[in-house]
Order: structure tokens, then C-alpha cells, then sequence
């Protein structure tokens, strides 16, 4: 190594046979896994040196170890992929970042990102702005998810994880795809959040009475999680629509976004739609006054008079 910036870089291919070992740590070096079982009795870990990071490559094989961290470098594509194979954590897969404050920020350091193979994990943690890119393959997820401002991006199918934890940190996102999905924590109410957390759901295009193309859910009753929880979810843009919604909980489970009045065009006119609890009200003049409308949700209006606003109350 020479300077505090520049290293070494070295690859280790694994295509066949068996790979027994106490401990697997990379600091600035390519393993690349496609066949072969490699047995790590203790943890693997992934991490940086100066500008320079680590990547991991599982694309057939069997990988086994007790803990696997991956920290990728913010200045160079770094991370974590798994396009085949069979990898078992045994207790907590971390996907982590070397600096989210840095004034770089490379696209490509992707954090850990599984297109394919099985994934089978007790506990997961994604952190300090990383993400965790689930778009294909099998995820078994027995214990819990912890979010301490990480990022997940859920996989287009139905997925079931584990509890959700909030930890520490300012902001978590989850973010769905541009196809149907539907993503499921197990009831999480017993879990103690950290009360500066927050987790923003991002991209979705749901049904505020459920049921929608993208559904979030935590356990299957409206006791999924507590009030305390609900209080720092929040939903960003909505069905395409500017502006940040508080969360409220279907009895079913579901996560839909409150105090937000969905609309859509039908072929008899317009049809709205809001989340329970919430009360329809109407107008003929924007500043009022309103009245409430005891009507079918969702609603069609017919476009009959020249002007006519809606809005919610609790």
C-alpha cells in the first residue's frame, strides 16, 4: 500500500470445492462466488480503505456465515450482489455506508443488492444511507428489519419480512417499484422506535381503501403497530400527487396514507376516494361554507354544476 489513499486491489474467485474458514474481511479487494461452498464459521465483512472499497459477487454456490457487514465506500462502486446461489446468515446481514455526509457520492455504491438465488437471514439492518435493492430472487426473513437511515426497496411480488425497527436516525425510506407489490412486517407494536426516527414511504401508487396495486402492511389487524409508530410514518407524493400525507392503519393491517383525497377519472366523470375515519365534505365556493356528505367510498361526481370542491375532515 502506498499513501493513505491508495491501495492494493486483489480478487478471489471460488467456482467449485469447499472453503472453510473462521472469518472472511476485505478492506479493499473482489470475492466472487459462483460455485463451491464456502463455510464461514464466524462473519464476513465487506469494507473500505480511503477511496477505495470492497465488492462481493454470489452467483452460484452456497455461502454460510454468522454475521455478513457490508460498508460501502460513498466514492467508489462497492457492495453486495446476489444474482444466484443459496446464502444463509445465521444471525445479522448489515448493509452499511462509509460516510452519507460526504460532499461525493458515487450512484454505483449500491449497497447489497439481490436480483436472484435465495437469501435466508434471521435479522437485517440497513444503515447510514444505504440501501437494500430487493428485486428478485428469495428473501426468508425470520427475525427483523431495522432501518437507521437505511433504505429499502421493495421487490415486485408479495414479500413477508419480519418486525420492523426504527433505530436511530433521522430519516428511513421505503420505496416501491413501478410494478404491483405488496410488503409485509409482522406486528411490530411491541417494538420500541427511536422517537426521532422517521420513515417516509416513497414511489407509492396504492388505494387509500387498500387493496391497491402497492400495499404495506404490519401484522393483518389494525393493532399492527401502535399510535406512537403510525405517528412517524408518512407518506411523500402519493399516487403522483405532491405533498407529504400522515400514515392511518386499515383494519386489515394495511398502511394507507390519511388526510389525502385520491382522485381519478371514470368514464361518467371523476370517482374520489379517502381513508376510513376520515369525513367527506363539499362545497360550491373553495373558502366554503362545507357540509358533510354521507355518501359510497369511493365516490362519483358527475360534473353537473359549474364548480364544486371537496375536502376531509376527521
Amino acid at each position: 500500500m502506498v499513501g493513505p489513499y491508495w491501495a492494493s486491489y486483489a480478487v478471489y474467485r471460488l467456482v467449485g470445492g469447499t472453503l472453510s474458514t473462521h472469518g472472511i474481511d476485505i478492506s479493499v479487494g473482489q470475492f466472487e462466488q459462483s460455485g463451491g461452498t464456502n463455510q464461514v464459521a464466524g462473519d464476513l465483512t465487506a469494507t473500505w480503505h480511503g477511496w477505495y472499497g470492497s465488492t462481493f459477487g454470489l452467483s452460484g454456490g452456497l455461502l454460510q456465515t454468522s454475521n455478513t457487514t457490508m460498508i460501502c465506500s460513498v466514492y467508489s462502486g462497492s457492495g453486495f450482489t446476489q444474482s444466484g446461489g443459496t446464502q444463509v446468515v445465521s444471525n445479522l446481514l448489515t448493509v452499511s455506508r462509509s460516510d452519507p455526509s460526504a460532499s461525493y457520492d458515487n450512484p454505483y455504491s449500491h449497497g447489497f443488492i439481490l436480483t436472484g438465488g435465495q437469501l435466508f437471514t434471521k435479522n437485517i439492518q440497513v444503515d447510514n444511507g444505504a440501501t437494500f435493492h430487493h428485486n428478485g430472487g428469495t428473501l426468508i426473513n425470520t427475525g427483523s428489519v431495522t432501518l437507521a437511515d437505511g433504505i429499502w426497496e421493495a421487490n415486485s411480488n408479495q414479500q413477508q419480512l419480519g418486525i420492523l425497527m426504527l433505530a436511530q436516525g433521522t430519516n428511513s425510506e421505503i420505496y416501491f417499484p413501478s410494478e404491483a407489490s405488496v410488503l409485509r412486517f409482522a406486528n411490530s407494536s411491541a417494538m420500541s422506535w427511536s422517537s426521532q426516527a422517521l420513515l417516509t414511504i416513497e414511489e407509492w401508487n396504492g388505494s387509500v381503501t387498500g387493496g391497491g396495486a402497492h400495499q404495506l402492511f404490519f401484522g393483518s389487524t389494525a393493532m399492527g403497530i401502535s399510535a406512537q409508530q403510525l405517528g412517524q410514518i408518512q407518506f411523500r407524493d402519493p399516487n403522483g400527487s405532491p405533498g407529504t400525507y400522515p400514515a392511518t392503519i386499515l383494519p386489515t393491517g394495511e398502511i394507507v396514507p390519511s388526510r389525502f383525497l385520491a382522485s381519478k377519472q371514470v368514464s361518467n366523470g371523476m370517482q374520489i376516494s379517502w381513508a376510513a375515519g376520515m369525513v367527506l365534505q363539499s362545497s360550491t365556493n373553495v373558502s366554503g361554507p362545507y357540509v358533510d356528505l354521507y355518501v359510497p367510498n369511493p365516490y362519483t361526481i358527475s360534473f353537473t354544476e359549474p364548480s364544486r370542491f371537496f375536502r376531509l375532515r376527521y
